[in-house]
């Protein structure tokens, strides 16, 4: 087995070690102040850089709620070109999201979900994509090669990726399209969930 290696590390102490044997690796989620991981992802050895899309990132899996993250990054990874949607929830603070979607203007397209209640605690959500397709930012090739790599396309209905794929990426958010990305219905639609929200294959392709 190689050596265990830091892959990332959050300004909030948590950091993703990846550990390769020659067929499986695995990346563990850890607390710099705790023991033990908080989760891991097993998935088929391939090359780190087999895939690359600046959309496409750890970075942007260290956001997807399952440990403490900085919330900001959220709030401008999509206009930084760091992801193609973001899924932003904000409490009792209806002023800043209807501010954060002011300053969206038209380059941004944007839906915003019902809100949701739990006691006093109001929430916000918002969710704020780029304009067009995952096809368009995203090489659906490459994308159908890693998963190939990973062993995992034979149980894959990759037309029905790619007829997600080119759908407007606001179309996949506002009920357009028969889609939640926060309820993926089977893998073809977790593989365009983490696309759309810039998670590793890798990470992905460990859920199935």
């Amino acid at each position: 087995m190689k050596q265990a290696y830091q892959i990332f590390k959050s300004d909030s102490g948590i950091v993703f070690v990846r550990s390769d044997t020659k067929i499986v690796s695995k990346v563990s989620v850890k607390n710099e102040n705790m023991r033990g991981s908080i989760h891991s992802y097993t998935f088929r050895n391939i090359p780190a850089d087999t895939f690359q899309s600046p959309f496409v990132s750890w970075a942007n899996l260290n956001c997807c709620g399952g440990w403490t993250f900085n919330e900001d990054y959220l709030l401008t990874a999509v206009q930084e070109g760091k992801k193609l949607c973001a899924g932003i929830t904000i409490t009792n603070d209806e002023q800043a999201v209807n501010d954060l979607a002011n300053s969206l203007g038209g380059e941004y397209p944007y839906f915003r979900p019902p809100n949701t209640h739990n006691g006093p605690y109001t929430f916000y959500h918002i969710d704020v994509t780029r304009k067009g397709s995952i096809s368009d930012y995203i090489d659906m090739q490459a994308v159908k090669k890693t998963y190939e790599a990973l062993d995992l396309l034979k149980f894959l209905d990759f037309n029905e990726i790619e007829k997600y794929a080119s759908k407007p990426m606001i179309s996949l958010l506002d009920g357009t399209v028969d889609f939640d990305y926060c309820h993926p219905n089977g893998d073809e639609q977790l593989v365009i969930t983490g696309l759309l929200l810039g998670y590793p294959l890798e990470s992905t392709a460990a859920l199935f």
